[in-house]
């Protein structure tokens, strides 16, 4: 990890994965509150 690039991907990797995350908890929240109404 002493390549700065290669912290960078890993940072730009973890990133992604958590606003995928993020992203698929709202999406699961918005179908759950469709179905409640």
């Amino acid at each position: 990890m002493s390549d700065p690039l290669e912290a960078f991907a890993f940072i730009l990797v973890l990133s992604s994965f958590a606003a995928f995350i993020v992203s698929f908890n709202v999406f699961m929240i918005c179908l759950t509150s469709d179905k409640e109404k």
